[in-house]
């Protein structure tokens, strides 16, 4: 049977345990970036996820992750909430990416696909189109 990608990631997703924690409980990944702010989850996502943070990114990674843990409850590892963080920054990009071309066409800011396509042919020495 296969397991989804959080299943296998709760067996062997690393906790990191604290110097001050006298009942030997584990820390997650959360924990410590509640404990130690943006330093831990900007080197988590920089170096071992290998992509670019600026301060904006990571204060909306880290407004999601919040969001998704309080609601969900769920034990996601690290990898999962930017995957989730992710796919959710891209959907919010391309609705509003229709939304602006919604916006356009309702404006008038349109040209007719024959009158573009002509427009581009002309410009990289195509043949016009055949009627």
């Amino acid at each position: 049977m296969l397991k989804s990608g959080s299943e296998r990631c709760k067996k062997n997703r690393p906790h990191f345990a604290t110097a001050g924690d006298r009942a030997g409980r584990l820390e997650s990944p959360m924990d410590r970036i509640a404990r130690n702010g943006y330093s831990y989850l900007r080197e988590q996502l920089s170096e071992n996820l290998i992509m670019s943070v600026n301060q904006s990114d990571l204060e909306s990674f880290h407004q999601f992750a919040v969001q998704v843990l309080a609601h969900h409850g769920e034990d996601l590892s690290l990898e999962d909430l930017l995957k989730r963080w992710r796919a959710q920054q891209d959907r919010t990009a391309t609705i509003a990416s229709v939304r602006r071309g919604v916006d356009d066409a309702n404006a008038g800011r349109v040209r007719d696909a024959a009158e573009v396509d002509a427009a581009i042919r002309a410009e990289l020495h195509f043949p016009a189109r055949r009627q």
